[in-house]
């Protein structure tokens, strides 16, 4: 039972680090995650993202029973160059923290020079000029893999208390496949599944921001079933 939560909390992080870019610094984001009628998670992304260079620093935490199930966060930090809107990393760390131990993981990309970690590859589809299909290759320490976004096409998304944006979104989805290295827990065991794609992700438009960000993720689980992951704030870094 452990096992299995602590795979699906490493699954909410992953949706919930998706970025967006702002023509200022110091801009703040704010996810929270809903299941089985349940507020299961919450998540903070800092962004400074300018013309020369970016930081992400990404914080996930349990929220509700999946707390008192699993009490942990998770902290995911990326840094680097950006040149032509196109983002080179040259910094990145995940740092998992629970009730009793704290582990951190740094992400060697030295001498992957083709591959990426997963916050910049989300930052890349939020530079799309255009939707389209992409794949990316990412590495997170442990194990190489491929992402393939897939654009499905336009859908609307209706007004709920618990998202702040209603209207025309990009719905994709989002295929992961282990390229090299060991596959663990329910999440990489059914990654592959082309018919299934594990994550339904919509992007839109926001006022005073210049390029789409993720309003929305939708995947399934085992435990708590469909899960929904929203925006519901933007903010400037400092404020609550």
């Amino acid at each position: 039972m452990m096992m299995k939560m602590k795979h699906i909390f490493l699954f909410f992080v992953l949706i919930l680090f998706c970025v967006l870019n702002r023509q200022v610094y110091g801009v703040s984001l704010h996810y929270n995650a809903h299941g089985a009628g349940m507020h299961l998670m919450n998540a903070n992304m800092n962004l400074d993202v300018s013309k020369n260079d970016f930081r992400i620093k990404s914080t996930a935490k349990t929220n509700g029973l999946l707390k008192m199930i699993l009490d942990a966060r998770s902290n995911f930090y990326s840094s680097g160059k950006t040149l032509n809107n196109q983002f080179v990393i040259n910094n990145s760390y995940i740092e998992a923290l629970s009730k009793n131990k704290s582990k951190k993981r740094d992400v060697n990309l030295k001498d992957k020079p083709n591959f990426m970690d997963y916050q910049t590859a989300l930052l890349h589809v939020m530079y799309f000029s255009e939707p389209q299909d992409k794949t990316f290759q990412v590495f997170d320490g442990k194990r190489e893999l491929s992402l393939t976004f897939k654009y499905i096409g336009q859908e609307i998304l209706l007004p709920i208390p618990e998202m702040m944006y209603s209207g025309i979104s990009d719905y994709y989805t989002l295929t992961i496949s282990i390229t090299k290295g060991k596959k663990k827990g329910w999440f990489f065991n059914r990654m592959d599944d082309k018919d299934n794609p594990p994550l339904h992700l919509y992007f839109a438009s926001i006022d005073g921001i210049n390029h789409k960000v993720m309003v929305k993720g939708v995947f399934n689980t085992s435990l708590f079933g469909e899960i929904n992951i929203y925006l519901n704030k933007i903010s400037d870094l400092g404020e609550k």
